[in-house]
């Protein structure tokens, strides 16, 4: 689980001003609330931390491979706020996400990880992405 005492804050804000165009789309217009924020925990932080450990459970040890699973579990849910619906959900974030040229392997992990998206989950990347979120989701609602 991911200890927030041990959260490298120069880390978190870098990782949010590489991404801040994407990042931005956590904020609430009304609140200024981010998705998942809460109690010291923050959704996407968290899953891109056991993304980052997943990839190297899985054997990746080259700093760039490690960073784009750190990415994916980063942005998993970023278009959430303002797209919550299998309708709109990942369908306007990937269609985001192209157009701002993240590759495609970012992009197809991202989208993989709702079952609506129909999108096999055929590599580590994507079943990790997968399981890391709900592995998330179930910690934050067990903590509670």
């Amino acid at each position: 689980m991911l200890d927030p005492d041990r959260i490298n804050l120069d880390e978190l804000c870098q990782a949010l001003e590489d991404h801040s165009d994407l990042t931005s789309w956590w904020l609430d217009p009304t609140t200024g609330a981010l998705h998942m924020f809460g109690d010291g925990m923050w959704d996407g932080r968290a899953v891109e931390e056991a993304m980052r450990a997943y990839a190297r459970w899985f054997g990746v040890t080259d700093p760039a491979e490690i960073d784009k699973w750190g990415i994916v579990g980063l942005l998993h849910d970023f278009d959430y706020e303002q797209n919550p619906t299998e309708d709109t959900h990942l369908h306007v974030g990937g269609r985001i996400l192209r157009e701002r040229g993240y590759p495609d392997e970012i992009v197809e992990a991202i989208c993989s990880h709702a079952d609506y998206m129909s999108i096999p989950r055929d590599t580590p990347l994507k079943k990790a992405i997968y399981a890391c979120d709900e592995l998330v989701g179930f910690i934050g609602a067990v903590v509670k």
